[in-house]
């Protein structure tokens, strides 16, 4: 039998939690904390399907990071898949550029399949999978989606929106900084800017959270 959340304070926590040595309050709040992280260890956890859905340098991976911060979610990065299927490091210079090398549109959808696929194997082990691409393209997303199906979990799509002189500003920025494994410049934000296929009404999912921030809403497709 599962033990709860409270039998695992109660019989896991000596007394030395609240000797006389605390103050009252520091084992309140060191209580909390336990009671918080074993709530979470003995929740069912059903893993939910996260697509990152926006334009190069619209904020996606900054996203990522920070769900990574809190520890919740496995996330998938089309930059660093891309080159690690050609065997390059992360941080390699390939040259290519758009419709070429490793953006031929025959080595994107073999880049998205891949994901899928990485995607697949984390939600069978019961992790939030979170896929960090561009998925402009309805056919990327419904794929994606029909994953989710035939496991029978949720999809959530997480769109990300910047002003245009925005996204460019900061494709400039990074690659100057050259820390970054994307190699999207301005000529590859404009084909996509472009091509990009926005959601339709059955992509959408309604949330008042949805309208305040982005990572708001990721951490509410979690739940």
């Amino acid at each position: 039998k599962q033990k709860t959340a409270y039998e695992i304070v109660d019989c896991d926590w000596s007394s030395d939690v609240c000797s006389s040595d605390l103050e009252a309050g520091a084992a309140e709040a060191t209580l909390l904390q336990a009671l918080a992280l074993a709530e979470r260890l003995t929740r069912p956890r059903r893993p939910a399907l996260l697509l990152c859905c926006g334009l190069s340098g619209s904020g996606k991976s900054a996203l990522g990071e920070s769900l990574l911060d809190q520890g919740e979610v496995v996330r998938w990065r089309s930059d660093i898949e891309r080159k690690r299927l050609r065997g390059l490091a992360p941080l390699a210079r390939s040259g290519s550029g758009v419709d070429r090398g490793l953006y031929r549109p025959e080595a994107q959808a073999a880049v998205y399949r891949h994901l899928l696929g990485l995607a697949e194997a984390t939600l069978a082990g019961g992790q939030h999978a979170l896929l960090d691409a561009t998925f402009l393209r309805r056919e990327q997303r419904e794929a994606a989606a029909g994953l989710a199906r035939r496991l029978g979990l949720d999809c959530w799509i997480l769109p990300f929106e910047a002003p245009p002189e925005v996204l460019g500003q900061r494709l400039r920025a990074r690659r100057a900084r050259g820390d970054d494994p994307s190699e999207a410049d301005e000529a590859v934000l404009a084909a996509q800017m472009e091509r990009a296929e926005p959601l339709d009404r059955s992509e959408e999912h309604t949330s008042e959270l949805q309208s305040q921030s982005t990572i708001s809403y990721a951490v509410f497709c979690l739940k």
